[in-house]
This record gives structure tokens, sequence and C-alpha cells, in this order.
């Protein structure tokens, strides 16, 4: 397997320079998207004088960390967006790779997802990468340069699939089929009084599986163990190459799944996420 191979010989196994260089643009698609929605989503105005979100952060980080962060956050969006662009296009990629990896981590100090450090972890990464190639043509030679960044984002994708495997494995509350059930109810009661439309669920959806009756849950349940399993399960087949066809065939509906809840959301995380697939084949 490449990635022993990787690992027992310190990152002098050759890998394809064109798997990291794609991923590197669609991770830049994926960043773009996030910021993109962030900014539709009202981002822009977030840390504005006289919002909740503003006080919240007062409150947690005190007033000096609040004023700091309020000042720099419109000048880190519009730098973050500029490093995304320069990373899909393969423009100082290195350099941008950087940009939006600090303006991923910025953004951690004031409104804190998983999500997000996920991105910030792939992003920085790439600073790491010999050959991330510039502009969009892929190279396809087999040298080393490489293979350090990629087992890092390799390593780094299996934890989060094997952490959150184990987490939602720890959680009646998942396990039981009910969390699902009671996002879809709550996000159909909702969805109207939001400013602008971020997800559709359909009717017949939220009546089979938006509640926590019976019948709901008898469906929940054995989906909630197909997500733990899938996550659990999902490296090894990667990585494998006798069961990596479907493993990519059930990671990518899986995501699709999970997109579906959370379109605007969660879109550059399932991208990115999606992208590394590339990554596994060594």
């Amino acid at each position: 397997m490449w990635l022993y191979e990787s690992l027992t010989s310190l990152f002098q196994k050759t890998t394809d320079e064109s798997h990291l260089q794609l991923f590197r643009i669609l991770l830049g698609i994926a960043c773009i998207a996030k910021f993109a929605g962030a900014l539709l989503q009202g981002m822009w105005s977030f840390l504005a004088s006289g919002t909740y979100s503003r006080f919240e952060l007062r409150q947690h980080r005190g007033a000096d960390a609040e004023n700091l962060i309020s000042a720099l956050h419109r000048p880190v969006t519009v730098a973050r967006l500029a490093g995304a662009l320069a990373l899909t296009a393969g423009f100082l990629p290195h350099t941008a790779a950087a940009v939006v990896s600090l303006g991923l981590a910025f953004e951690l100090s004031y409104l804190f997802r998983f999500n997000t450090v996920y991105l910030m972890l792939c992003t920085a990464c790439l600073v790491f990468a010999g050959a991330p190639g510039t502009g969009v043509a892929l190279s396809h030679a087999h040298t080393a340069s490489n293979t350090f960044a990629q087992v890092l984002i390799v390593l780094i994708t299996s934890h989060m699939y094997l952490n959150s495997a184990w987490l939602k494995a720890r959680s009646p509350h998942f396990r039981s089929g009910l969390r699902v059930a009671q996002w879809l109810e709550a996000g159909a009661v909702i969805r109207p009084l939001l400013p602008r439309r971020e997800y559709f669920y359909p009717a017949p959806i939220v009546r089979t599986l938006g509640s926590s009756s019976p019948c709901a849950l008898r469906i929940g349940r054995p989906m909630a163990g197909l997500v733990i399993a899938t996550e659990a399960l999902l490296p090894a087949g990667l990585l494998i190459p006798a069961t990596r066809p479907y493993a990519l065939a059930l990671g990518m509906t899986m995501h699709l799944c999970f997109w579906a809840l959370l379109p605007v959301q969660l879109a550059g995380f399932s991208v990115a996420t999606v992208a590394t697939y590339i990554l596994f084949t060594g």
C-alpha cells in the first residue's frame, strides 16, 4: 500500500503529481463556494456594530479581542476570497494556500465549525507540496515532491471520518435516528422564516422521516447505522485498490445526502472531502 510505503520510506515514495494538483484546484473551488456562500448568508455584516454576533464575541473574548477581530473581519474576508481564486487558478499556489488557511483560522476566532477546521488543515498541507502546479495544467510525472503533503491530507481525512464515526456511535441520540428526524422537522418549520432560501426538504421526505414517530425512527435507525459504518470503513476502503470503486460510490452518495441537508453551508466541505478521494490512490 502506497501510504505505508510513503511512511516507512520517510516520504520518498513517488506519487503522481497530477493527483495533488487536481486536488488543489478542487479545494480552491470548495473554498470559493464556502466564502461566496457565507457572503450570500450575510457574513459581510456578521460582526457589524449592534449585531448579536458582535455582542456574543465580546462576551466570549473580551472587548479588546472584539475590537481587533471586528476590525480585521472584512479585510480578511476579501483577502481569503482572493486567495481562494488564486489557489484555484494556480497563481502563487503556496502563498495562496497560506492566505486561505490563515483566513479560515481567523474565522475560527469568532465562529467555530468543524468543517472550517478541516478546510484550514487541508489548505495548510498544500504549503508543503513541492509541485502544487501552476495554472490549471496537470503534470503526470511520478516524483516524491508531493508525497508529504498528500500523506498529510489522507491522514487528516481518515482521522475526520474515524472521529466522526466514533462520536456518532457514542451518541444514542444519533443512533436512534432521532437526530436526523428532528433536523428535518425543525428545518421545515423555520425555512419560511429565513431571509434567503438556504435549503429545501421535499414534503414527502419530511412527512416520512421528519418526526419522532415510530415509523420515522424505524427508517432512521438503520440509516444512522449505515452512516456510522460507512464513515468507519471508508478510509480503508479508499486505500485498498480492490474496494476503492465501491468506497468511492458509497462516499460520494453519503456526501450528497449530507449536502442536501445544508446545500449552502456544506457545499465547500462536501467538494473538498470528496476531492481528497483522488489522493487515496497514491
